[in-house]
């Protein structure tokens, strides 16, 4: 009886284990997400649009694609527009480097009703496989240095 309750908790640890390896939590801890410290200094609101400017540190992996979402107050999701507006010689797979990278303006356009938030999503190509990582979600509002 031990020995079958014994199998049993090992047949579902082993289980479990596929969700906390692909969890962004353990992959931050093993150092497997591709960018890290991101940080949001400026924000600015014009008319639907939200621009803002930051950094972060790319450190792997590369990027395939991304979506921007917007959310209203009572927490219902649309898509939003994105565009980049850095300069033409910044690529938008970033090769990863040692310390952080600047990044701006980064510009989201809200294309249904007035936002409350904005989030910011990537998804690279790494070794492991396909990782669809939140990049940030900030207020829609202005945020200035």
């Amino acid at each position: 009886m031990m020995l079958a309750a014994m199998i049993l908790l090992a047949g579902i640890a082993w289980a479990e284990r596929r969700k906390i390896t692909e969890s962004r939590a353990w992959r931050d801890v093993r150092g497997l997400t591709p960018f890290h410290n991101v940080t949001v200094d400026r924000a600015e609101v014009q008319g639907s649009d939200l621009r803002v400017w930051g950094g972060l540190e790319k450190r792997r992996c590369e990027k395939i694609g991304h979506v921007a979402y917007t959310s209203a107050a009572g927490g219902q999701r649309f898509v939003a527009g994105f565009r980049s507006e850095e300069p033409k010689e910044t690529p938008d797979d970033r090769p990863p480097v040692a310390g952080p990278q600047a990044f701006g303006p980064w510009v989201f356009t809200a294309l249904y009703g007035a936002p409350d938030h904005v989030s910011f999503w990537a998804l690279h190509r790494c070794p492991e496989g396909i990782q669809y990582n939140l990049v940030f979600r900030i207020p829609w509002a202005d945020r200035r240095p």
